[in-house]
């Protein structure tokens, strides 16, 4: 009975969340702090197929479920500059986390972690090219507090909370500021050598710095992946996952929208004047429908085509030593406009041990494209350091 009461409240607060935005706003989303590429190092050395895993405080970037086979005190810190991927514009740009989690008795795990985004620098001008001062334009942070459970010898499920406070243009006259509120939830079921993985991340209010009319939603997402323990020896260990990923930040498309309606309205004309359109022939209501699927609403979000699709493998030699690789495929509407190549999509990493050695930490490495590849198609190197007491 304990057990279905927390599967209940679980869905409650997801549900509760949920009244609170289901509309997109001015904008696709908000606070992109929480949807930044290598926040988990070990994950973007696997393509980030990682919500699958478990006894790892990177879970609590990923799936809170998989805090609750933690058994020790671990403690994560990761840090990555985006400044490579933007050039001359991405001076001051990076991402920090640290994290710990902690076994509380029988009860579960408890979990803290702070997220810091450097957002750079900009330069004032007046009426000449001259710099007259540089000036930073603030931090975004997110602070969350996570709680997950092994429900039974099968089920785990696990629930985040968080705070997200986003700058706008520190140091200026017009300078604001907006915070949010989020939850993440996630469930794992573990059939031995297969297990599932599912999360919802990023459920809650909306990014609001003037008013709710220019206000956007939160990057919400739809994680769900199932990992096969393709070898288990004493001294080898290999696992494969698989996941897909779908943007669920636009529950529904207002079709009374300026934009919608005057994008429809092209379309109509298109289709009357240009005989190789592919809006030829069709009425209103018909190209409503397309555009609706193409910019990926409600169901549409789980298309084929706007899934994120990623591999990932790992395999474990003896206790100190991980090798990863991973492959991933970007949902249409991010995709950059370059032609990624094949190997431009493989990512790789490692991670050792230091428990072996008779060193309480765990370094990872990851290199990958910093997400759809950035205006450069950079890769970027991510280290993370992780402590286990």
């Amino acid at each position: 009975m304990l057990y279905r009461w927390r599967l209940y409240i679980l869905a409650v607060a997801l549900s509760a969340l949920a009244a609170g935005g289901a509309h997109a706003g001015a904008g696709r989303t908000g606070a992109n702090i929480l949807d930044l590429p290598h926040r988990s190092v070990r994950a973007a050395g696997m393509g980030e197929a990682f919500a699958t895993y478990d006894g790892d405080v990177n879970s609590v970037l990923w799936n809170p479920a998989g805090l609750s086979t933690i058994r020790d005190t671990q403690i994560l810190s990761g840090w990555n500059s985006f400044e490579k991927v933007f050039g001359e514009a991405g001076d001051g740009l990076y991402y920090f986390a640290l994290a710990a989690a902690e076994p509380v008795g029988e009860l579960g795990v408890l979990s803290a972690a702070l997220q810091l985004n450097g957002q750079g620098t900009i330069d004032i001008t007046t009426d000449s090219p001259e710099v007259k001062a540089t000036e930073g334009l603030g931090t975004n942070w997110v602070a969350s507090v996570s709680y997950a459970e092994e429900l039974s010898p099968t089920l785990r499920a696990g629930l985040t909370g968080k705070i997200i406070h986003l700058p706008l243009g520190v140091g200026f006259e017009q300078a604001s500021s907006a915070t949010a509120y989020a939850i993440d939830g996630g469930v794992q079921a573990d059939f031995y050598p297969v297990t599932l993985g599912a999360s919802i991340l990023n459920y809650g209010t909306r990014v609001q710095f003037k008013d709710a009319y220019q206000s956007d939603p939160l990057p919400r997402k739809f994680h769900g992946g199932v990992a096969i323990t393709a070898l288990d020896a004493p001294n080898t260990r290999l696992v494969i996952s698989l996941e897909g990923v779908a943007a669920i930040d636009k529950l529904t498309q207002n079709r009374e929208d300026e934009d919608f309606y005057e994008t429809v309205n092209e379309r109509l004309v298109q289709g009357q004047d240009d005989p190789t359109s592919d809006y030829v022939g069709m009425t209103r209501i018909e190209i409503e429908d397309e555009l609706v699927k193409q910019r990926g609403a409600g169901i549409y979000a789980f298309g084929w085509d706007r899934l994120e699709r990623g591999v990932g493998l790992e395999l474990t030699l003896g206790r100190a030593f991980k090798v990863r690789a991973g492959y991933k495929k970007f949902d249409s509407a991010s995709e950059p406009p370059q032609t990624l190549e094949h190997i431009d999509r493989v990512s790789f990493g490692f991670g050792v041990d230091g428990a072996e050695f008779g060193l309480p930490f765990v370094v990872d490495y990851a290199n990958a494209i910093w997400g759809a590849g950035g205006p450069l198609l950079e890769r970027v190197n991510s280290f993370s350091l992780s402590f286990r007491l």
